[in-house]
């Protein structure tokens, strides 16, 4: 009874955290923007463009591919779930991963879609994921939760929290053709886009991982050496030595004098 009742202390604690927590507002284009729970971490190559941060909840990360103008060229607007198919398809191959659901939703009336699934890629980082792939601008845009905590209710308002925060901040919007020209390079783009982010993200997240269990094991080692450094002893001052006053001939002589220096009297000190 004690233990539960800690337990909802506990729960209750965590739970207050997260209403009061202050979501951090991060521009990830100059078109969009999206609200993580601390501040992102930010990791540019080439093309490509990684926010990432965490919490004692979960991964938060968006990564960005931005598409050439050849590839554009030929996307239509009926090819865009073609896009996301890639996407999903490379994202799960990168993670070595089993779709658990995929769904189509409307972001700001933009199409995009939802998935869940489980990855096998590393036994250090959680199994169960979340993202959201949409395609604006030329810029195929990844939003990714990967929750860290069992507890199902708090990482499910986190989860919320963050993919609804996505918000189009701009009305300059480029709308894709309408002609059917449709071509498997568009699938192929959408494919190396989800395969290589995947890779992106899991090392970016993996060197995270890393980075935080040496910079640990570095504080527990200097703490250590601390506890087993032994404190300096003070030395105790040492007083000045008295005079010596021979009882023989009553000469005074210096205190570290053991014999008369006038009789040779072996002296008492006083």
């Amino acid at each position: 009874m004690n233990s539960t009742y800690k337990l909802l202390i506990l729960l209750f604690l965590i739970a207050n955290t997260s209403y009061a927590q202050e979501w951090v507002k991060t521009d990830i284009t100059d078109f969009a923007s999206i609200d993580f729970p601390v501040a992102s971490e930010l990791i540019e190559t080439g093309q490509e463009t990684v926010y990432n941060a965490r919490d004692e909840v979960a991964f938060y990360l968006v990564s960005i591919r931005k598409l050439t103008d050849q590839q554009t060229s030929q996307i239509t607007q009926k090819d865009i779930p073609t896009i996301y198919q890639g996407v999903v398809r490379g994202a799960l191959e990168s993670a070595n991963a089993e779709l658990v659901s995929l769904n189509e939703i409307a972001i700001q009336e933009f199409l995009a879609v939802e998935l869940e699934y489980l990855a096998q890629s590393s036994p250090e980082l959680p199994s169960q994921r979340f993202k959201r792939v949409i395609y604006l601008n030329q810029n195929i845009i990844n939003i990714d939760f990967w929750p860290l905590t069992d507890a199902t209710t708090l990482s499910n308002e986190r989860k919320a929290t963050f993919f609804n925060s996505f918000t189009i901040t701009s009305n300059q919007i480029a709308q894709t053709s309408t002609n059917e020209n449709h071509n498997s390079a568009i699938y192929d783009a959408g494919y190396k886009t989800g395969l290589l982010l995947g890779q992106i993200v899991f090392y970016a997240i993996l060197l995270g991982f890393i980075l935080g269990i040496v910079l640990l094991i570095r504080y527990l080692a200097r703490k250590n050496r601390k506890k087993k450094t032994p404190p300096q002893a003070e030395q105790p001052p040492q007083g000045k030595m008295s005079n010596a006053i021979c009882k023989n001939c009553c000469a005074e002589n210096g205190g570290s004098t053991k014999y008369c220096s006038s009789c040779g009297y072996e002296l008492t000190k006083i």
